[in-house]
């Protein structure tokens, strides 16, 4: 088979340059600090154009419709039951189309899906490049973080944009990125799993380095209970599902201890860890609840309390009304109410129903991944490309199902003859 500029003859040419423009874009922490309006949203629109283009060659002109109207439905779905949870009335009118914008490109990994494109690439190389991709990003994440009296755990916090910007131009992955690596350390442990590589091995303790370096504590508790769950229901048996409950027991028993612990270790290393680890701990002790954990059950309580006003459509007709802003799941509900959760229902029936992810076979690391996603969007905020691209384009990228098709440009499927 002949190779023309790195890609195989028979490869959809307009995906590939597609998908690692979107990549490039959304994972290289440099891209984020250049002008939205005058680099950004023209590459993103490129990346968007190259897609239909590739739907329409290999699947059909019907099919690429098909693609808008998608993209028509995500714009709507993110503008009625995400954007409009905040109050935009003093906004200038860029701001409302950059807010908008960025939407578009967290959602962008379904289209990417649903185009059916990875059906039509090598994906093994893509894989090899993704793998290859995130571990630079993990190593530049790692040395910018150590230029800085405190690590990335700062763009969390959206007060001083050009705070956020000198992070970036350092090489520092932010909060979608250290969330990303909690997730995508699953793949990693399953492709360790099925071929030893002594590379990958390193990889994934990078990984797990970085988001400690993040000093982000809820994502460094998942990403080693994930890890240590992955592990011990490796096999799926009754056996392991016991020592797995049987774990957990422990940890609970001693978790006092363990905190104590982590407190000891972490002393001298993060005060924001060692800070947030000792209000954790003071509420097992005593039930009081100070600091940061303060603020989380203030946010959680007001979206709580919008949904209780109207549970039927929570406060979406309410002019400036507000919602927490810390939990994807909480605010949802809180904004539209029972509609909006229904929505939401019906939105992830239909990807897993007209979308290749309704394919794939989920093994216990695919189930840990989307099991810490539910978590993070019900604890956290979801709206970042990094973890949606981990929810939707990973598991299609890494899965055996799809092999390259022999296509036609007219969008007919050659005989495999």
């Amino acid at each position: 088979m002949r190779i023309v500029f790195g890609c195989k003859t028979n490869e959809d040419k307009f995906f590939l340059v597609s998908f690692y423009v979107y990549f490039i874009l959304a994972f290289l922490p440099f891209m984020k600090t250049l002008p939205v309006a005058y680099i950004q949203m023209p590459i993103m629109l490129f990346s968007y154009s190259l897609l239909l283009i590739s739907s329409a060659r290999y699947m059909g002109r019907r099919f690429a419709s098909m693609v808008v109207v998608c993209t028509i439905g995500i714009i709507l779905f993110n503008y009625l039951l995400i954007y409009l949870q905040s109050d935009y009335s003093g906004a200038t009118l860029i701001n409302k189309i950059g807010a908008n914008y960025s939407l578009f490109v967290t959602s962008f990994p379904l289209l990417l899906v649903f185009s059916h494109g990875f059906e039509r690439v090598d994906k093994k190389r893509l894989c090899n490049v993704v793998l290859f991709a995130v571990f630079i990003i993990c190593i530049t994440t790692i040395i910018g973080t150590y230029r800085f009296e405190s690590p990335c755990r700062e763009l969390a916090t959206p007060y001083n944009p050009e705070l956020n910007r000198t992070y970036l131009r350092n090489g520092i992955g932010g909060y979608g990125f250290i969330y990303f690596l909690v997730l995508f350390c699953q793949i990693v442990i399953r492709e360790l799993r099925k071929k030893f590589s002594l590379y990958k091995l390193i990889m994934l303790l990078t990984m797990v380095f970085c988001v400690i370096r993040s000093e982000y504590t809820m994502a460094i508790v998942i990403m080693l209970i994930s890890i240590i769950v992955s592990i011990l229901l490796h096999r799926g048996n009754f056996i392991s599902g016991a020592i797995t409950v049987a774990a957990g027991g422990i940890i609970l028993i001693n978790f006092e201890n363990i905190l104590k612990w982590g407190i000891s270790i972490f002393e001298n290393a993060s005060l924001y860890i060692t800070l947030r680890l000792k209000s954790i701990l003071q509420f097992y002790q005593n039930e009081s609840i100070s600091g940061d954990l303060l603020l989380r059950q203030k946010t959680y309580a007001l979206s709580i309390e919008a949904f209780f006003e109207n549970p039927i459509f929570g406060r979406f007709f309410k002019t400036g009304a507000k919602v927490g802003g810390h939990s994807e799941i909480l605010d949802l509900a809180g904004h539209a109410g029972i509609i909006g959760l229904i929505i939401l229902a019906v939105v992830i029936w239909w990807i897993y129903k007209y979308t290749p992810l309704g394919n794939i076979k989920f093994d216990v690391h695919l189930k840990i991944m989307f099991a810490v996603s539910i978590i993070l969007a019900v604890i956290n905020t979801f709206s970042a490309p990094e973890l949606l691209f981990a929810v939707f384009a990973v598991p299609v990228m890494f899965s055996s199902e799809y092999k390259i098709l022999n296509t036609n440009p007219d969008g007919e499927e050659k005989s495999p003859g």
